[in-house]
């Protein structure tokens, strides 16, 4: 099974540190790493941040027919301190995903693949230019599962983006913390600090939207994966390890899910896995650290 990852490629800048990354960046990083041949649709800046992206790409053995070179800049998030410490993110805008665009050739070839997966997220259809993209290829072309991240961030969203993604999609992550923007846009309300409303609350947007599998995380409480045709929640374990970031989690989270699923494994040994590789993922500072061999014989 062959998965394209579409979406945004950006560097976090920290004063005097940058870190590569990106929702669907890290989760073709991931499932990269666990064996799986990763086409990340994205684009970057003819600019020495474009070249060290690229480099990373390469690097971690992800497939660049599909990373387009343009003269917008690449992205980034600049990331400051506040007077009361607490960081603030500005995602810079008209930066190159914003203009995620194939051509001819590149469609015919993802066309030629038979079995198929496709990634996106709500950030990179903040801009006209990369939604129609993703909407072309939503649309147009076969896949065994569309699989949607959805990216709470800033005011980069909008209920027509969020209503759509949920229309096209096979299988949802979402966190807790991200829940609420759905009262926001009035697509349903229910108040998720009681656990009694994870399940109904995945089993409206499953039957609302026609979703096959829900997946809630829940930060420390580990996760929930809502499954449409057995109209059950099951819970996962509890992470154990110690935190030291949490950036990346929920992506390394999904791609070990989506590894699991294309294996051929269980829900419940999915959710395991993810488990795993997000506990892993945060007691590193790094959002893609190298796996050790007990982890991935854990994954395989």
């Amino acid at each position: 099974m062959d998965v394209f990852a579409f979406g945004e490629i950006l560097w976090d800048v920290y004063p005097g540190e940058k870190f590569l990354g990106g929702a669907p960046f890290n989760f073709a990083a991931h499932l990269s790493h666990l064996g799986n041949k990763v086409f990340l649709i994205t684009a970057i800046g003819n600019d020495q941040l474009g070249n060290e992206a690229m480099k990373s790409i390469i690097k971690l053995n992800l497939d660049n027919k599909f990373v387009s070179v343009f003269d917008y800049p690449t992205g980034i998030c600049q990331v400051t301190n506040s007077n009361d410490g607490i960081p603030k993110y500005d995602l810079c805008t008209h930066r190159a995903y914003d203009y995620i665009e194939l051509n001819n050739e590149q469609y015919k070839k993802i066309k030629s693949v038979s079995d198929k997966m496709l990634y996106f997220g709500s950030l990179a259809q903040r801009n006209e230019c990369s939604r129609k993209t993703i909407k072309k290829l939503i649309s147009e072309y076969n896949w065994n599962e569309i699989l949607f991240d959805i990216n709470i961030r800033q005011n980069y969203y909008t209920k027509e983006v969020i209503e759509d993604s949920l229309e096209a999609c096979t299988i949802l992550k979402i966190s807790q913390e991200e829940f609420p923007v759905f009262a926001d846009l009035c697509i349903c309300d229910f108040d998720l600090s009681d656990s009694s409303n994870f399940e109904k609350a995945c089993r409206f947007l499953s039957h609302t939207y026609d979703i096959e599998t829900i997946i809630l995380t829940l930060g420390k409480d580990g996760a929930m994966v809502y499954v449409k045709n057995t109209d059950k929640g099951m819970f996962s374990k509890q992470p154990k390890n110690k935190v030291v970031s949490t950036v990346g989690a929920g992506d390394s989270f999904y791609a070990a899910y989506v590894n699991a699923l294309i294996k051929g494994k269980s829900v419940k040994e999915a959710l395991d896995n993810a488990i795993e590789l997000s506990q892993f993922v945060v007691s590193h500072i790094e959002a893609v650290p190298e796996y050790t061999k007990e982890l991935l014989e854990i994954l395989k």
